[in-house]
């Protein structure tokens, strides 16, 4: 398997940024060795495994040699390449990312803290060849100290074993391992903007010992979904035999099937004369045996006694396709969402997506023609047209940009 690395790149809180080469010391170990900022360092990488699967133990240490006078830390990378110019890879990250790609036409890179992943492991999954490739840290962080930084600093110094991994192409796709942890096109870890952030080891004078250990796999899969499953299966088994605790469902996929069924019969109500939809959020300390309650704006919770009087419903409609809940979103049908109107007598036509099918609805949207912008209040004839609503299901919506969402929409 040709991906290992060939580099190390050093960053550092005052802004140094430095790229050095591992020699090769014997088979399946490789070393870098610097001084910075008065610590000796030696970040040793070994290797074991055959042509389809590595294990890569990476030792970082760092020794005080010199009194540190300035406040400072240090973050270490590497990149794997993967493919060549012209490979595509589909992108898998349990709880992230299903539909990406990495290409030559799409050189975003992105990356992701693993204690925010189900899972932290990234699958690229070339459909062409039916093959994945697998990276995965096979040992969680167990060391974490608060961040020390001021109000407004995406850049700060933390103490801790948390790392990230990422994905992008430079002349090749490759994959990025980085500790600590970087978040660098978007991160929540900071605030709701999605500011990104970078975490640098602080240097002051203690001696530094870190182990990172990762699995690198490349295996012929017959389709995306199975290369994902199959390798996020695999991360758990690994975990359970190295006494992780991993936590086992009591029952099978079937029987998930059938109380996700339960589920969904019993949140749906019916109310009034021509009431009815699916209500979420309900009283935990009763569960499924009391009325749930519905949610509102926001996502303000409407207790389970009063939301049948809630006027937020009153004539409007929630689009459904079997168990799965649909929402508008601003960036397929504009500005606005409450001027649209859903024709519930329409046929609805279902759009094929890479990762999920859209809905198109159709019904009428209030024309805004008469109003200026200068007018606060007004009285004018009510015009319409007749337009399409695109929709998406609930669970992907807030992942295109920033915008407006409804999944309660005015019945025409």
């Amino acid at each position: 398997m040709k991906i290992k690395d060939k580099w190390l790149q050093i960053e550092s809180y005052s802004g140094d940024n430095i790229c050095l080469p591992f020699i090769i010391v014997d088979g399946g170990k490789m070393k870098c060795e610097f001084d910075y900022e008065g610590y000796r360092f030696c970040v040793c990488d070994t290797y074991n495994g055959g042509e389809k699967e590595l294990f890569l133990k990476r030792e970082i240490q760092g020794i005080c040699c010199k009194t540190v006078r300035e406040k400072n830390g240090i973050a270490l990378s590497s990149m794997f390449e993967i493919g060549d110019e012209n490979s595509s890879f589909r992108v898998g990250i349990p709880s992230c990312t299903y539909g990406e790609y990495v290409d030559r036409y799409n050189t975003s890179y992105r990356s992701f803290m693993e204690d925010r992943l189900t899972g932290p492991m990234i699958v690229l999954f070339d459909e062409k060849c039916k093959e994945g490739i697998t990276i995965q840290k096979i040992v969680p962080a167990k060391f974490v100290e608060k961040e020390k930084r001021k109000y407004g600093e995406c850049d700060f110094l933390q103490k801790t074993e948390v790392t990230s991994l990422g994905y992008g192409f430079g002349k090749k796709s490759y994959i990025k391992v980085c500790w600590p942890y970087e978040e660098k096109e978007k991160s929540v870890a900071l605030n709701a903007k999605e500011t990104p952030v970078k975490a640098f080891y602080p240097l002051e004078g203690q001696s530094i010992d870190i182990c990172l250990e990762y699995r690198i796999s490349s295996k012929h899969y017959d389709s995306f979904t199975e290369a994902l499953y199959s390798e996020y299966k695999k991360l758990f088994e690994i975990f359970e035999r190295k006494g992780e605790r991993v936590v086992s469902l009591p029952f099978s996929i079937e029987e998930e099937i059938e109380y996700r069924r339960d589920s969904v019969k019993k949140t749906f109500r019916e109310f009034g004369e021509n009431g009815a939809g699916f209500f979420f959020h309900f009283d935990p300390k009763y569960g499924y045996q009391s009325a749930p309650s519905g949610f509102g704006t926001s996502f303000n919770c409407i207790p389970h006694e009063t939301y049948t009087h809630i006027l937020e419903y009153a004539g409007k409609v929630c689009v459904m396709r079997g168990p799965l809940v649909y929402a508008a979103e601003e960036v397929d049908n504009g500005e606005n969402l409450s001027k649209l109107y859903i024709d519930t007598t329409k046929e609805i036509q279902v759009i094929e997506d890479r990762e999920y099918h859209k809905l198109r609805v159709f019904g009428k949207k209030i024309l805004e023609d008469n109003w200026s912008e200068e007018e606060l209040y007004g009285t004018h004839p009510l015009k319409t047209e007749v337009t399409k609503i695109d929709m998406i299901p609930y669970a992907y919506w807030n992942n295109r940009g920033e915008g407006e969402m409804s999944v309660w929409m005015k019945e025409a």
